[in-house]
């Protein structure tokens, strides 16, 4: 078994024992309601699937001329659809009328949006894993050194939590990242420079922009490191693959609000037309927003991640000695200007309740790369396995953190770790919805639980 699938199959299974959300999450829902509008009904109107209060709360979805429609980029929507094409009959077949309160309609969300966590996010985060191994294997680094930065970045970033339910920005980090090695291997001569090959790449790295708006920086830059080496007439197919998934984003914002440079976020609304989603309107970042991005126990990117520290090192140390020169300006241009944009949001820029600085996490890929200059240092691992445990909290407990918190992870977490033990998302949601599980027997499942994964990774490895 090659190495590659060996840390597919180990990140795919360990998302997938703490899936969670999918007992209700109204992000997921807002896509994956437009996804089963489609199939079932040709159209992006999710009118039929959305619950009673968010037609007078508003969610996540947008309202516009008496209908509801996501209120996100539609290309969150799309990717789901060949998953639901299939699920439908058996969704259709298996599922009872109703079960304990909801519907079909509702089972058949919730159990959609399970399987989209399972088939599209937790597998597209393991593949960016994998990714970010051959790209480190690519660049000459020793393999034991690869793989752990590459479980680094598995468990012991914002990944972990949001790669355990359908999320956009894991889903939109794999076009991303994929668009990055790719254009790398075309840079070494590993991949054909042909009019095709640039415009498939033009095509998968404008995608991006169709699951999530602000991704048009990040697909600007790797424009930018495209003609750092390679400038040459045929570069007009990559711009003409690139134009075409931005065509079809006009086209549907056009048929959905007559307008092709809308965005679903300007009409976050209730059915009657008042403000539930404040807009994002930038501003100039203040300190406050710098610090509560970057090094704050509520938000700090730093302080959830702490192994990032060593990436900022490790860009350094490859900055001086002049090593692999425009990936590492590549990395830290992403950083910085998704931080600033970050930080420039006037409302959201601590991404509500969610645990940690979610809106920075398609950088985390890319950021994870220079660590692998510092990774052979003992303290270093040691505050990889500081990071592992952070960021294992949330996948353990729910990831939100109740929204008020000046620190989630010292006043919920922690607390609940110490209170409960182990536990996961379904246990927790058994619990509350279906009847109680005492915390012995909780703690008792996750053991047996644990030690069949762990068995079943050992085997893996096992040469």
């Amino acid at each position: 078994m090659r190495t590659e699938f060996k840390i597919f199959l180990t990140i795919w299974i360990i998302y997938v024992l703490f899936l969670s959300d999918y007992g209700g999450n109204y992000m997921a829902e807002s896509m994956l309601d437009a996804t089963i509008a489609l199939v079932d009904n040709g159209n992006f109107e999710i009118d039929d699937y959305v619950r009673e209060e968010c037609k007078i709360t508003g969610c996540d979805h947008s309202f516009y001329n008496g209908k509801i429609y996501s209120g996100y980029a539609p290309g969150g929507s799309m990717i789901a659809v060949p998953l639901y094409a299939v699920a439908k009959p058996f969704l259709e077949l298996f599922l009872p009328e109703s079960f304990n309160g909801y519907s079909k309609t509702r089972l058949k969300i919730i159990v959609f949006n399970a399987l989209a966590g399972v088939f599209i996010t937790a597998v597209l985060s393991a593949c960016i894993a994998v990714l970010i191994y051959k790209l480190l294997e690519h660049m000459s680094f020793s393999k034991k050194s690869c793989l752990w930065v590459t479980f680094l970045f598995a468990f012991g970033t914002l990944f972990f939590t949001y790669s355990t339910a359908y999320f956009n920005r894991v889903n939109v980090s794999f076009f991303l990242f994929l668009s990055f090695y790719l254009l790398y291997l075309m840079k070494i001569g590993k991949m054909k420079k042909t009019k095709s090959s640039l415009f498939l790449l033009g095509i998968l790295s404008s995608s991006a922009i169709t699951i999530e708006y602000s991704t048009v920086l990040v697909v600007s830059l790797l424009f930018l490191y495209l003609i750092s080496f390679f400038r040459n007439k045929k570069i007009i197919y990559y711009i003409l693959g690139s134009i075409i998934p931005l065509l079809l984003l006009m086209s549907y914002h056009y048929a959905i609000y007559d307008n092709p440079i809308s965005s679903s976020y300007q009409y976050h609304k209730n059915i009657n037309g008042q403000d539930a989603v404040a807009e994002n309107e930038l501003k100039i970042p203040d300190f406050e927003h710098l610090w509560g991005v970057s090094f704050s126990p509520e938000k700090g990117y730093f302080f959830f991640i702490p192994f990032m520290f060593v990436s900022v090192l490790g860009l350094f140390k490859g900055l001086k000695e002049k090593k692999f020169m425009s990936e590492l300006l590549l990395i830290m241009s992403i950083f910085i200007v998704m931080f600033i944009f970050n930080a420039s949001l006037s409302e959201s820029w601590k991404g509500n309740c969610a645990f940690g600085p979610r809106y920075l996490l398609v950088t985390i890929p890319f950021m994870i790369i220079p660590s692998i200059f510092l990774i052979k240092n003992l303290f270093v691992k040691i505050l990889g396995i500081l990071s592992v445990f952070i960021n294992s909290l949330p996948v353990l407990y729910l990831r939100t953190n109740g929204c008020d918190l000046p620190n989630s992870i010292f006043q919920r977490y922690l607390p609940t770790l110490f209170e409960k033990g182990l536990s996961n998302y379904t246990l927790n949601l058994i619990d509350l919805k279906l009847f109680k599980i005492s915390l012995l027997y909780q703690n008792l499942i996750m053991i047996v639980s644990l030690t069949i994964i762990g068995l079943i990774i050992y085997f893996i490895w096992k040469k």
